[in-house]
């Protein structure tokens, strides 16, 4: 009888962004147990918590706090997340072979970014270009991946 009127029910953006970060962070958790091979169990002796408490917190819908991410990630030594700032500097100074002395290198080393950059180039050209950012976006993602700031589920 639900069911007729569950297509009804509106959902606010908020709450379907919130449980969509939930997951992906309660999934995040998950992968770095299984490489570390932890048990929930394991997780729940570093942080000092019951094991059920972990488990409801890789639910998918726990509200995790600042804290406890940070917890987290003393507890499974490596990053959650980064902010936008931290990816920027990390990829500029990836970029610049880590040869960055302060602000003012990274600054004075950017570049404007067309809005339309295929525009009037021939297919080859865009062919080349697709390929050399490939290849360097792979070789970004090797080293954040190596850094513990990402991971591949």
């Amino acid at each position: 009888m639900a069911s007729k009127y569950f297509g009804k029910i509106e959902i606010a953006p908020e709450a379907r962004q919130f449980v969509e970060r939930s997951f992906l962070i309660a999934d995040q958790i998950k992968h770095l147990l299984r490489s570390r091979g932890l048990t929930q169990r394991g997780l729940a002796d570093l942080l000092g918590k019951k094991e059920p408490e972990i488990s409801r917190m890789l639910s998918g819908t726990h509200n995790f706090t600042l804290k406890t991410i940070i917890r987290l990630e003393q507890a499974l030594q490596a990053r959650l997340f980064t902010t936008p700032y931290e990816v920027q500097t990390n990829a500029t100074a990836l970029t610049l072979h880590d040869t960055v002395a302060n602000d003012e290198v990274v600054v004075a080393d950017w570049k404007p970014v067309k809005m339309f950059p295929n525009k009037g180039r021939s297919k080859k050209e865009v062919s080349d270009q697709t390929a050399s950012t490939q290849k360097a976006a792979e070789e970004s993602a090797a080293f954040f991946a190596e850094e513990g700031v990402i991971s591949f589920c």
